[in-house]
């Protein structure tokens, strides 16, 4: 806000930050120059608070069919839509993780270039993206726990592929999630 309030260049200006919560201290920091804040509580929220997709951050990318994740998520079957679910929450509690929809939900730390985890309509799969240098070497090392595979296409040197009908357990693939987050460049 500083930057933008020196970009301004004009005494005029006002400025607000707004968010869900704020670290200790930040608001006396705003008040002391003399900029606005607002806290916003999500129990007075107006709106449906079982939609999961409320309160996401969603990044506008290419053009999707799909206007929400629970739109997505309904093209699965019941047991599908479950681990979908399963797998979306956990991935996206992660720190700094964002997500877009295109043929699925694809999921990006902010920190990094590329996304890490796809959930995708084609095919009914949960694409794990990692480092092209380790792909293979992760695969093997999960290869015996869930029933992962490595996509023919070459495009896809990156990915390792399981198809949602495939997993047991989110607790099955969190590992490899969590190996996904952390190394995806």
């Amino acid at each position: 806000m500083i930057r933008y309030d020196g970009l301004a260049n004009n005494p005029d200006a006002r400025f607000m930050l707004v968010g869900l919560s704020f670290v200790a201290g930040l608001k006396v920091g705003l008040k002391k120059h003399g900029y606005e804040y607002k806290e916003i509580n999500l129990d007075k929220v107006k709106g449906k608070t079982d939609n999961v997709t409320l309160y996401k951050k969603k990044v506008l990318r290419n053009k999707s069919k799909f206007e929400s994740i629970d739109q997505l998520v309904q093209t699965f079957i019941p047991r599908e839509q479950k681990f979908a679910n399963e797998i979306f929450e956990y991935a996206y509690g992660l720190e700094g993780v964002y997500y877009y929809l295109s043929d699925g939900i694809m999921m990006r730390r902010a920190t990094r270039r590329f996304k890490f985890l796809s959930i995708s309509t084609k095919g009914n799969r949960v694409l794990f993206h990692v480092p092209t240098k380790i792909r293979d070497t992760v695969f093997n090392r999960f290869k015996d726990k869930i029933k992962i595979y490595l996509p023919i296409n070459p495009r896809d040197k990156n990915q390792i592929d399981i198809e949602l009908k495939d997993i047991c357990s989110l607790d099955s693939v969190k590992e490899l999630i969590k190996l996904a987050y952390d190394e995806r460049e």
